[in-house]
């Protein structure tokens, strides 16, 4: 596990110049049958490892009108 933590803090530091900020939007994607994505909330260093904190996203249907979704029906 350490060094897999070394390993992403080393991609971290060699990506600093081209990256313009310190608050990037990060997000998990995990697949397993279907692909689930959700954004970081956070991340805590603990003796066994980083501790990621995972969010929610919700996705909006493009084109309502032609899906027939139209937010009504929800409960």
């Amino acid at each position: 596990m350490e060094k897999a933590i070394h390993g992403l803090a080393s991609i971290l530091r060699a990506a600093g110049p081209l990256l313009q900020s310190d608050e990037l939007p990060v997000e998990v994607e995990y697949e397993e049958g279907v692909i689930s994505q959700y954004p970081l909330g956070g991340v805590e260093a603990t003796p066994s490892g980083l501790l990621f904190s995972l969010g929610t996203k919700h996705t909006a249907c493009l084109a309502p009108e032609k899906c027939g979704v139209d937010g009504s029906d929800c409960c």
